[in-house]
């Protein structure tokens, strides 16, 4: 206005000024609108083409921000800093880790007090599951933070406060992030109740508490914490989309669909939106489940199961499927003939959430080569509580009866109900109780009891133990098949489970699940039995995914 500025150059200068004020103050889309003109006008302006990257790397832009950086580098000048930074978490978001870590230490280099650039390097080693290291940068910050405090003594400007305070609570924030990431979820639960009890109103201490409740098998907890996040602040969307989770894990389909719909409109390239966004859509999808099963006893039964499922979803809350499967078992006798049966069947049904807290699964099936062994399998499962699970069923034509009784073709009507009470992530109770009809007259009725618990706990290691007890009697001894006149068992059950490799989705882990223990019988005395199962789990994405399992008892 005084007639001292008025060069292009100058003038220029003073619209990015404006821009990056707009980028500082979040009117983000009016800063790259800004930068854009003056792109339009100067393609070689690279402290525009700078400000440009950051503002797209605001916007998740982050593939648009690396091309725009393609462009700076060719220009062979030297890139600043903050430029490095919005490349680095440009790399990171799109998850390529090790690309990210090459600019952070740019970043870094010039200068080793960077919080931010720091903090990309525990989001990498989180990433990669490289714990260690995870924690060595998390006491970094620690460092960071507390030089920060110290300069405060003599540096009082509002500016450097801001920045300690927002740098000294993000830490608080992270530390309880990163025994959540761990697997650590009670200590995680105990370190977010400690600090919101000092900070009530702080929605991101409360959204990390809620995802601890979540992933502890509480979902009901964590939506009551969810609740008062949005009533705190309706437009953190990081804490709405651990409601929409929520939402989904208490099947309240819809609720969460219309969520997530509208997360995704407003965030669209928002990777922790985009995939509450896309599960929702994979659970809409067709789904695919080929099985195979075969099993072989030492003293002559054998038999093979095959089964393929298809279930395409009408609404959030019903599906219908269809299920076609082929079985056959055999066994030698004595006098060398074999007995043989075999099973093609073909069924229908639906799953219907009925109630979030009522889920009803029913089918109707028939054997499609003769037209007739018509059955019909109805299922309910009650889940009024968090930790309170109740199954029951009952199936007009089942084939769990022994291996030699159903190469005689016999079959059975079951009926059974099951009680789980699952304290939380590392504690487990169980109770079943059930009886068989067979079609030859004889009635098997049995109970189960079972105690699980985590015994060691690690991210990449988990060893679980419990006890397993059960008693079943037969009504009918005079068979030619297994059918004691009271059978019980107790055993001592434990998992080994660790991870091969994780990398975003894609994850391969094994488990070894050992059982040990005694057995008994009417007229027999007891026996010690154990058995081992050796399983493998590959999960490829959202929509593929193998588990393979061997047994021997």
């Amino acid at each position: 206005r005084e007639g001292r500025v008025g060069r292009p150059d100058q003038l220029q200068s003073l619209e990015l000024d404006r821009a990056v004020t707009k980028l500082r103050w979040g009117l983000v889309d009016e800063a790259i609108a800004e930068i854009e003109a003056i792109l339009e006008k100067d393609p070689g302006n690279l402290r525009a083409r700078g400000d440009y990257i950051v503002a797209l790397r605001q916007k998740d832009r982050m593939h648009d921000a690396l091309r725009q950086f393609d462009l700076y580098r060719a220009s062979g000048q030297p890139v600043p800093w903050w430029v490095n930074q919005a490349v680095a978490d440009a790399y990171l978001y799109l998850r390529r880790p090790e690309e990210a870590e090459v600019y952070y230490r740019k970043v870094l280099e010039a200068d080793p007090d960077q919080f931010g650039a720091t903090m990309g390097l525990f989001y990498i080693y989180s990433d990669l599951r490289q714990w260690p290291k995870a924690s060595q940068t998390l006491d970094r910050l620690q460092e960071i933070v507390e030089k920060e405090k110290k300069a405060l003594a003599w540096n009082e400007s509002v500016l450097a406060r801001q920045r300690y305070l927002a740098d000294s609570n993000s830490l608080i924030t992270t530390r309880g992030w990163f025994l959540l990431y761990q697997d650590k979820l009670r200590e995680g639960q105990a370190y977010f109740e400690y600090y919101l009890a000092e900070a009530a109103s702080e929605t991101g201490l409360r959204s990390g508490l809620a995802h601890a409740y979540l992933w502890r098998n509480w979902p009901r907890r964590a939506l009551e914490q969810f609740e008062i996040n949005r009533n705190l602040d309706p437009q953190d969307f990081r804490s709405l989309t651990g409601l929409g989770w929520t939402l989904n894990t208490l099947n309240y389909k819809r609720e969460a669909r219309a969520l997530a719909d509208e997360l995704h409109r407003k965030h669209p390239t928002n990777l922790v939106v985009t995939d509450l966004w896309e599960t929702l859509k994979v659970e809409e999808m067709w789904r695919l489940q080929p099985e195979f099963r075969f099993v072989k006893e030492f003293d002559g039964a054998t038999e093979y199961w095959a089964s393929l499922l298809l279930e395409k979803p009408v609404t959030p809350l019903f599906s219908l499927f269809a299920q076609i499967l082929r079985e056959e078992a055999w066994a030698d006798e004595d006098d060398g003939t074999t007995n043989r049966q075999d099973w093609d069947r073909f069924g229908l049904g639906f799953r219907w959430i009925v109630l979030p807290q009522l889920i009803w699964w029913q089918s109707v099936s028939l054997d499609y080569t003769r037209g007739d062994d018509f059955g019909f399998d109805t299922r309910l499962t009650w889940w009024p509580t968090d930790p309170l699970r109740i199954t029951t069923g009952f199936n007009s034509f089942s084939l769990s009866v022994p291996i030699r009784a159903r190469a005689r073709g016999i079959t059975a009507d079951n009926a059974y109900v099951d009680v789980l009470w699952l304290e939380n992530d590392l504690r487990e109770y169980g109770a079943a109780a059930g009886a068989q009809w067979f079609s030859d007259d004889n009635v098997y009725v049995s109970g189960t009891a079972r105690y699980d618990q985590n015994v060691y706990h690690s991210p990449d290691l988990k060893v679980r133990a419990g006890l397993a007890l059960g008693f079943g009697t037969y009504s009918k001894q005079d068979v030619d098949y297994y059918s004691p006149e009271y059978e019980w068992s107790a055993l001592l059950t434990s998992a080994v489970q660790w991870v091969n490799h994780i990398r975003y989705e894609k994850k391969w882990t094994s488990a070894v699940y050992l059982r040990a223990g005694f057995s008994g019988e009417h007229n027999y005395s007891t026996y010690p039995v154990a058995g081992i199962t050796f399983e493998q789990v590959y999960v490829h994405s959202k929509t593929f995914n193998v588990t393979g399992n061997v047994s021997y008892d």
